[in-house]
């Protein structure tokens, strides 16, 4: 499922591709279930509310609080050793 995050694939092919995609076109757009409505994050292939299949990706209001932040300097995920240090950040988004 969501376990692609964590190897090298098609980038373009990832779960959550839409949101890095829209993110570089200067946008946030999360993942919502069609059936439930949940917001769903980390991005999923299917629903872990409701069961569904049935997903979209939904442009959401860029503004949120920030609850917590860190600069990650391990190699917790071998794939993103390049890309070391860079930030988590925990974002409450209201709208999403």
């Amino acid at each position: 499922m969501a376990m692609d995050r964590n190897y090298n694939v098609v980038f373009e092919n990832r779960v959550d591709f839409p949101f890095w995609e829209g993110l570089g076109q200067g946008v946030v757009r999360m993942q919502r279930c069609d059936k439930c409505s949940k917001w769903i994050w980390p991005a999923e292939w299917r629903c872990g509310e409701c069961g569904s299949w049935d997903l979209h990706w939904e442009e959401v209001e860029g503004t949120g609080t920030v609850n917590a932040w860190e600069r990650t300097h391990y190699n917790f995920v071998p794939a993103f050793k390049d890309m070391l240090p860079y930030v988590n950040v925990l974002v409450e988004l209201p709208h999403a």
